[in-house]
């Protein structure tokens, strides 16, 4: 973290800091409330700073409640900004600069490469699958809404809505719309912008990415042709969906200590965007310390299968986290680091009806029949074989599904191994 080089430097900071709180103390504070960080700071303090932020931030969220009107909420805002400029943050800051500090994006710069990794912290399934203790780990989970969300990956169960295995989802299964062609536009282009996210830049705080419009379109559409009039205004939609959608602006996941942080994707540009393709575009995204684990996915596929469809994104996304599962299919080599089990038979054995629950998280939709899931899910296992993205082979009652020679997780001398003879 940036911290001040001198003692006039820290002052200017603590006095900027006071000046952005006072000109909006209630949006401040409702941010603040959030911060992990604050939240520790605060811990150990008898002060009601915390109770206040609380009341702050509760009122926000659920606005309309007869015991906050608007006065109070801004009359406690506004002292628990006071206080928080009263008190030490470290490094010559108060406690409300440092806060800031770690509260406003960082640049940073975007993670290049075809792979990408998808944090592990999102694998979730509906509520309702046995008791809420049997279902969720030692650390970290809740129920939210009519998901409950995890911050491990659980062992594989029966999952008895659709008679399939319990399995695990990129993002929160309410995102899982069922359209037709493509996957939501919104969609994709937040997962861009979290592979986007490079490990290290993983640690709870705002960062900003940037580069040009062009490159989030052939991300969006690879191989096709960009007619602006026709695939800007969807696009547009998509963007200010990421803006103001809850789903999207205030996710909650684990932080891996028996806690939890909101995640987002925004595009925090102030002026409206026009389509062309040289235009620089920028995104918030703020991805936890557990986002640093998860699965390896291959970018390119994973846009293809975007363009395809929802559920072939629910796969080539999906199967990359059921596989990062360290101890089971994953050793660690000495000082290495961790390596892939290259073991077909180490991977779990997998049903049809549980590919079909990967592919629809939030559950298949009811015009479809079981035998037209059964074959799409055929179909589309086909087709990631095809790109080696997946290999299996059958077993009594199911297939053992692993990752294919092109998956970026295999080390050199693995995929050598793996690579089917030309």
């Amino acid at each position: 973290m940036k911290v001040p080089a001198t003692e006039a430097e820290a002052r200017a900071w603590n006095r900027e800091a006071r000046e952005v709180a006072d000109r909006n103390p209630v949006a401040l504070t409702a941010r603040l409330a959030a911060l992990p960080w604050l939240a520790e700071q605060l811990a150990p303090l008898r002060v009601g700073v915390a109770d206040a932020l609380d009341v702050v931030a509760r009122r926000g969220i659920h606005a309309g409640r007869p015991d906050i009107d608007e006065g109070w909420q801004l009359h406690v805002a506004r002292w628990a900004v006071e206080e928080l400029a009263k008190r030490p943050g470290g490094d010559g800051l108060s406690l409300l600069a440092a806060a800031m500090v770690r509260l406003l994006p960082r640049k940073v710069r975007r993670a290049r490469g075809n792979a990408g990794r998808y944090p592990a912290v999102l694998a979730q399934a509906r509520d309702g699958f046995g008791r809420a203790r049997d279902v969720l780990p030692p650390l970290s989970g809740r129920v939210i809404g009519d998901t409950v969300q995890y911050s491990l990956i659980p062992d594989l169960g029966e999952y008895d809505e659709y008679g399939g295995e319990f399995l695990v989802s990129a993002l929160p299964v309410a995102l899982y719309e069922t359209p037709g062609r493509g996957a939501p536009l919104a969609m994709r282009i937040a997962l861009e912008s979290i592979l986007d996210v490079r490990t290290r830049d993983r640690d709870g705080r705002t960062v900003t990415l940037e580069g040009p419009w062009g490159k989030v379109v052939d991300a969006i559409y690879p191989g096709r042709y960009y007619h602006r009039g026709k695939l800007f205004p969807g696009l547009q939609r998509a963007l200010e969906e990421l803006k103001r959608d809850p789903r999207w602006t205030d996710i909650p996941v684990a932080n891996g200590k028996g806690g939890w942080e909101a995640w987002h994707v925004v595009d925090p540009v102030r002026r409206p965007l026009t389509g062309h393709k040289s235009e620089v575009v920028r995104f918030a995204v703020s991805l936890p310390a557990s986002g640093k684990r998860g699965g390896i996915a291959d970018r390119q596929l994973v846009r293809e299968a975007g363009a395809k469809s929802l559920p072939a994104l629910a796969l080539a996304t999906g199967f990359p986290i059921l596989w990062d599962n360290p101890d089971e299919l994953r050793a660690h080599v000495g000082g290495k680091g961790w390596e892939q089990l290259d073991r077909i038979d180490a991977y779990p054995l997998l049903s049809l009806r549980a590919v079909v629950g990967l592919m629809y998280p939030d559950g298949p939709p009811k015009r479809k029949r079981w035998p037209v899931l059964l074959d799409e899910a055929r179909k589309l296992l086909d087709w990631l074989a095809a790109r080696e993205a997946v290999t299996w082979q059958r077993d009594w009652g199911g297939r053992r599904i692993m990752p294919g020679a092109k998956w970026p997780g295999w080390t050199a001398d693995q995929r050598k191994l793996i690579a089917p003879p030309k």
